[in-house]
This record gives structure tokens, C-alpha cells and sequence, in this order.
């Protein structure tokens, strides 16, 4: 079998590198035709591994040895500049020192802490009688002074009970005076008659009985009209006798007796018409002390209760229903939680700078007043209670959040505050 024809590849090129690495074209002229079958034309243009370029090999090797030289100073950098920002000098700005007055605690340095403004004494304002509501005169906010009504019940059946117990007085002390004057002059003058005629028809019963036996006795009459005559005659005779004691008692009176439960009767009548009263003032709710109004549990045309315990949620605020919840004005305080470890640098009646956010730039002046004679295992803190000095700022809400500071200093002054308001709440409790 004849060999197909090769001529289209007469004029095949290939590119031969140079010494110098440059590349030319070289013409490769196609074998000669040959009859033997063992030889392939095509594998004839095959080139081999030993014939590929060099130069391209160098190259290609060349830019491995980039890569990893990359690689390298690439990571050499950025170590550099991590060290470079880890010891670079920083700007710090200075520390701000707040110059603190000295103080015999002998500790240095500013204690503050956050805590929230209270009053010293929130009463909740309970009536003392159970009703509706008809007026709430006060809102939340309102500043009240002692004796102020608040709100009032409604009256209509209390107003009635007064009514029945005054007119129940009315008859017992009619009863009494009754008791005390005695009968009337015309009444023993009728008594005296009566005893008088009595009297008269006693004597001629017992005249006749006498006449009536000495006749029995002659047997001019019967025994039994004997007998009868002195049953007459006996029987006038104890007429006569009530008569006269009636007389007797009608003239001297009534006894002390009868005049002592009259009297009794008319005090029970009074205690029960002062009761009726007392519960009819006590439909007008006036504030125990003077403050401003913190909040208000009800409105009008609510029913309020007296005695009965009021829970608000799971706990139980108190018995009976609050109607408003007042803040005394004098002596406000905030509370503040201190860590025990710090409590040994603070003292009582030492001065004490409160602000508020609500308020920048504003401090007010403060003391310790008390420490709580326990503490907050949980929390390993202790609550300090911190009075601010006179005049006491209005603006300053319960409950309203204040940052404490304890700067320390003369506690002379402060003590005397302490001692004085310990003196007022004392008259406060004083009062009943």
C-alpha cells in the first residue's frame, strides 16, 4: 500500500530559539516520500522535550522566583508596619484632675455614684370611709399643704344616719328631763285628793263594819253580813295605803336609779350622733402633710374602700384604697449604692455634690445623712441616703436619676444640718 502524500507540509516553519533568546522562524522541509509504513509523516513533525525552548523554561522560572520574592516582601512589610503601629508613641490627652478638698478620711481621690432623688416620707392617702368619689380637686404634680381636701365621698347616706342619731338624742334627753322634773303639780294635787277621798270612804267602811258585829253579835244579822262588812271596810283600808304611798313617790320623785340609766341612755345616744358625724367628715379626704402630689390611684366616680388590703400586681401596697400618693417637701434625699470596699472613705455628714442630666451644669449641695444598717450580700453593696441642704430644689422629680459625689471636706455644718433635720423629721413624728 502506497504512502499518502505528504506535499502540503513542504513548507511547515517552527520557531528555534536563539543563543540570545530571541526566537526565528526556521523552514522545516518535509521528509521524502517513502513506501515504508513503519514511517508516520506526522510523527516526523512532532517536537520533543529536548527540542523545546529553553529560553521559555528560564523565563517561566524566572517568574516563579518573582512570586515567591513577592510573597516574602510583601509579608516582611506588613509585619513592619504592624510593629511600627504597635510602637508608635500615642497621643494621650491629659487627665483632667478634679481638685479635691481635704478631708480627714484620710483617703485621696473623688467618690461618685449613681442614684436616684426620694422623698424622705411618701404617704399614700387612704379615706377612712368606704364610698364613691364625687370630687378630685388635686392632680399629679400639685403641690398641697396639711388640711387641703383632696377629694370628697359621696354624702347621702351618711348624711341620714346623722339624722336618725340626732333625733334618737332628742327622745332620750326628753326622757331625761322628764325623770329629773318630777310630777307635775297638777298631777300630785289629783294624787292628794284621791288619798283624801280614799281616806274618808276607809273611815265610814270601818264604822260600819263596827255596827255590823255589835248587831252580829245580838244575832239581829246574819254572821255572813258581818263578815262582809269587814272585808268592805278591809279592803278600803289597803286602797288607802297605795294611794298614799303613790302620793308618796309622785312627791318625792323619781328614784336615782331610774335617772342614772336615763342618763347613760342619753350619752349613747350622743356617742352614736358624734360617730355619725365623724363619718360624715371623714367623706372630705384632706392631706396629712405637706408636699407635692406624686401620683393618683383613682378617679372620679371610683369606689374606694376602707380597710380592705389594696394590691397593686403580686404586692400589697397597704389596707385600704389610696386615692393620691404625696411627697413631703422638706427633707428630699437621694439613695445611692456604694461597694462595701468603699464604704470606709465616706463619713456621716460629709459633703456631697449631686447633679442631674435632666440639669447640666447644675450641682446641688448635699450631706450624708444616714447609712442603711444593712447590706446587699448579692450585690456586696451598702445604700447611702444623702439630704440635700436648704433650700431644697423644687426641680428635682422622685424617682429621677443623680450622679453622687462625695467630695468630703469641713463636716461641721454638715453635721448641724443632720442634727437639725433629724430634729424636724422627730417633730414630724410628733405630730399625730
Amino acid at each position: 500500500m502506497n504512502s499518502p502524500n505528504i506535499s502540503s507540509f513542504r513548507h511547515t516553519t517552527i520557531e528555534k530559539p536563539t543563543s540570545n533568546g530571541v526566537v526565528s522562524p526556521v523552514k522545516v522541509e518535509p521528509a521524502a516520500t517513502t513506501s515504508d509504513s513503519s514511517t508516520d509523516p506526522l510523527r516526523e513533525l512532532h517536537i520533543g522535550k529536548e527540542q523545546r525552548s529553553q529560553g521559555f523554561q528560564r523565563n517561566l522560572r524566572r517568574r516563579h522566583a518573582s512570586l515567591w520574592v513577592g510573597a516574602v516582601a510583601l509579608g516582611f512589610a506588613i509585619m513592619a508596619a504592624a510593629t511600627w503601629l504597635g510602637l508608635r508613641p500615642r497621643t494621650i490627652p491629659p487627665p483632667v484632675v478634679t481638685p479635691t478638698p481635704p478631708t480627714s478620711r484620710g483617703f485621696g481621690g473623688l467618690l461618685t455614684a449613681g442614684g436616684y432623688v426620694r422623698h424622705a416620707r411618701v404617704v399614700n392617702v387612704v379615706p377612712r370611709v368606704s364610698g364613691i368619689i364625687a370630687t378630685l380637686r388635686v392632680s399629679e404634680g400639685d403641690v398641697v399643704r396639711e388640711g387641703d381636701i383632696i377629694a370628697t365621698l359621696d354624702r347621702d347616706e351618711l348624711g341620714q344616719q346623722v339624722a336618725e342619731s340626732r333625733a334618737e338624742l332628742r327622745v332620750t334627753q326628753a326622757r331625761l328631763a322628764e325623770l329629773k322634773a318630777g310630777g307635775r303639780r297638777e298631777e300630785i294635787a289629783s294624787a292628794r285628793a284621791k288619798v283624801d277621798a280614799l281616806r274618808l270612804t276607809a273611815e265610814r267602811l270601818e264604822r260600819d263594819n263596827k255596827r255590823t258585829q255589835a248587831l252580829a253579835e245580838t244575832g239581829a244579822v246574819s254572821a255572813q253580813v258581818g263578815e262582809g262588812a269587814q272585808t268592805d271596810s278591809l279592803i278600803a283600808s289597803k286602797t288607802l295605803d297605795s294611794a298614799a304611798k303613790g302620793l308618796e313617790l309622785l312627791e318625792a320623785g323619781p328614784r336615782p336609779e331610774v335617772i342614772s340609766a336615763a342618763q347613760a341612755a342619753v350619752e349613747a345616744a350622743q356617742a352614736r350622733l358624734a360617730r355619725a358625724t365623724n363619718q360624715l367628715g371623714r367623706t372630705e379626704i384632706r392631706a396629712p402633710l405637706s408636699g407635692r402630689v406624686l401620683r393618683k390611684f383613682v378617679d372620679v366616680g371610683a369606689t374606694v374602700s376602707f380597710g380592705l388590703p389594696y394590691t397593686e400586681g403580686y404586692s400589697t401596697l397597704g389596707p385600704g384604697s389610696p386615692i393620691v400618693a404625696i411627697g413631703q417637701l422638706e427633707g428630699l434625699e437621694a439613695t445611692a449604692d456604694i461597694n462595701q470596699t468603699d464604704l470606709g472613705r465616706l463619713s456621716l455628714g460629709e459633703k456631697v455634690e449631686v447633679s442631674a442630666d435632666a440639669f447640666p451644669g447644675k450641682t446641688y449641695p448635699a450631706h450624708v445623712a444616714r447609712f442603711s444598717p444593712r447590706a446587699d450580700r448579692n450585690r456586696n453593696t451598702v445604700e447611702v441616703t444623702v439630704r440635700f441642704d436648704d433650700p431644697v430644689p423644687g426641680e428635682l422629680v422622685h424617682d429621677l436619676s443623680v450622679k453622687l459625689s462625695f467630695v468630703g471636706g469641713d463636716q461641721s455644718t454638715s453635721k448641724r444640718n443632720v442634727n437639725h433635720a433629724d430634729e424636724r423629721d422627730n417633730e414630724q413624728r410628733r405630730k399625730p
